[in-house]
């Protein structure tokens, strides 16, 4: 999933389980930037 894909997912659900999609959201990011730096380190 795409960082703007989550965006739009939170902003459509905002009103509801703010909180939640805000930790999801922040999670899926951490996990990306996971991601990124074990990428570079295989490089």
């Amino acid at each position: 999933m795409q960082y703007n894909e989550v965006k739009n997912l939170i902003g459509k659900n905002h009103k509801k389980n703010t909180k939640f999609h805000q930790n999801y959201f922040v999670k899926i990011y951490q996990i990306q930037q996971q991601n990124i730096q074990d990428f570079d380190l295989m490089e």
